[in-house]
């Protein structure tokens, strides 16, 4: 009996069972990183996918060299899932974070008043730039 289990190989079935870990572990990374950071968080995945790639290339050994791998593409898989989860909670299948809602519309608004701010500099300007226009016109007359 322990020969036949000294002949066979693991390895195939660690790596299989760390793969399901791993993406087991990102399912709800990404809800909970999206519900507390939103989309801006994007980039801490694109830097461990990066490190973990590098890794992946230093190690020694296969099975950790694999893992370190898999974890690097699940880091990369997570950046699109973050983006999607966003249009999740936007068809209202996750909760939103009620705070970043707030940061959201405190945004849009000052987004507003200085659009507004623009719009009423450029009429100002405007107006000015027609009377100047306008006397030099009455000034040709004269």
């Amino acid at each position: 009996m322990f020969e036949l289990l000294s002949e066979l190989h693991f390895e195939g079935l660690a790596v299989g069972l760390a793969t399901f870990l791993i993406i087991g572990l990102f399912h709800p990374v990404v809800i909970k990183f999206h519900y507390y950071f939103g989309t801006g968080c994007w980039w801490w995945f694109l830097i461990l996918g990066i490190s973990m790639c590098v890794v992946s290339m230093l190690l020694d050994n296969n099975i950790l060299s694999i893992i370190a791998g898999v974890v690097a593409f699940s880091s990369f898989w997570t950046i699109k899932e973050i983006f999607e989860q966003e249009k999740r909670v936007e068809k209202g299948w996750f909760p939103p974070n009620p705070s970043r809602i707030k940061e959201k519309n405190d945004t849009g608004k000052k987004n507003a008043v200085l659009i507004c701010a623009i719009a009423a500099e450029l009429l100002n300007l405007q107006s000015h730039i027609h009377r100047h226009f306008s006397e030099r016109s009455k000034n040709r007359l004269i």
